[in-house]
């Protein structure tokens, strides 16, 4: 039974393959969750009214609440272009540059017995900038996941200094690594208000999970996995060599390209280093590792390859990990190598949080 009363906002994440829609209180407790697999790729101009209508409608029934939209539905192929905020971005620059969904667009959320200013629902723009490596990149629904999981990690007051740079990892099929400046207004202290006004500073994507699942289904190096089991096997993708990923990780450590070392999955299963059913793993622990290794390089001093994790006199930055927790242990696993402390934060969590925020930031609550 969902409690009703309690309700506060409800949160879009809607993506290029799917949508998730949650129904949160003014704490950013999830009361109710609805699942589409209809993503913004789905549809063409002046048919996303009616999908959220359908499914919002359930909820809008019992209690108009105001609705928040991130993610690609606020791209140029989305809904409506929401646009950018260029780095250095804060949760007050996203609540004030918010995107109203066109009248004409968001007229299917009207119930017949309630006024349509009740249902205007607004889309919170992305984020652009250099990365660390001094490229252009941008993002679209992380944002909010990056200030959400800061408020996760910091709930009430923490003991920070205002030179603070925690490094946020999202993985995921375009993984992001985002710097964040922490600027609380009181010394030591980070509240939901502080963080309000801390940036992401930069940030960074690897296309690892894309690429693994490239490699996976398309290369000669996938197909040597794939023959290793028997068609009917429905668990074989599910399979995870941990002995074979940490290989893969140590490849890595190793002089030379990852050009060069993914050519290596197959010459040691021919030289019967590996086993091809650990193939998967293998890459995985190789792509990992070279994204982990990549980024954390920018910020570490010393030798990443050093499996030492305190180092006397020195504070090393906090990686706080947002995404699904099987994902998220993979990268833990890497990280463990290096001297950096993680922090989890589940997406949910962290979409909830970040979006909610948003809208008290801007009034919208």
């Amino acid at each position: 039974m969902i409690d009703f009363k309690r309700a506060a906002l409800i949160c879009v994440d809607w993506g290029s393959s799917n949508l998730r829609a949650y129904l949160i209180d003014g704490k950013g407790e999830v009361l109710a969750r609805l699942q589409s697999d209809k993503g913004v790729l789905n549809f063409s101009a002046g048919e996303y009214g009616p999908e959220l209508s359908t499914l919002l409608q359930p909820w809008l029934r019992e209690k108009p609440v105001p609705v928040m939209l991130a993610g690609m539905v606020g791209s140029a192929q989305g809904w409506q272009d929401a646009g950018y905020v260029a780095c250095p971005a804060t949760l007050a620059d996203l609540a004030e540059n918010l995107c109203p969904v066109a009248p004409s667009t968001s007229k299917p959320l009207v119930n017949s017995d309630l006024r349509d200013e009740q249902f205007q629902s607004f889309i919170v723009p992305g984020v652009k900038g250099l990365s660390s490596f001094g490229q252009i990149d941008v993002m679209r629904g992380e944002e909010v996941q990056i200030f959400g999981a800061l408020l996760a990690t910091y709930p009430g007051a923490a003991q920070a200094t205002e030179h603070a740079s925690p490094l946020v990892c999202l993985p995921g099929t375009h993984s992001k690594w985002a710097q964040v400046s922490m600027t609380p207004k009181e010394p030591c202290a980070l509240s939901a208000t502080s963080i309000a006004h801390s940036s992401i500073t930069q940030f960074s994507t690897y296309m690892t999970g894309e690429l693994f699942a490239l490699l996976n289904t398309h290369s000669i190096l996938g197909k040597m996995y794939q023959h290793a089991y028997s068609a009917d096997d429905k668990n074989s993708a599910d399979m995870f060599d941990s002995k074979a990923f940490d290989e893969g990780v140590k490849t890595v450590r190793a002089p030379g390209s990852l050009l060069h070392k993914l050519f290596s999955a197959r010459s040691k299963v021919l030289n019967k280093e590996l086993q091809a059913s650990g193939v998967h793993s293998y890459l995985s622990g190789m792509l990992i590792a070279t994204e982990v290794f990549d980024m954390l390089s920018v910020y570490q001093p010393r030798d990443i390859n050093t499996a030492v994790n305190t180092i006397e006199g020195v504070t090393q930055a906090e990686i706080i990990l947002v995404g699904a927790p099987a994902l998220s242990k993979l990268y833990q696993r890497v990280i463990a190598s290096t001297p950096f402390n993680v922090r989890c934060v589940d997406a949910e969590t962290a979409s909830c949080l970040g979006i909610l925020n948003i809208a008290k930031i801007a009034g919208k609550l």
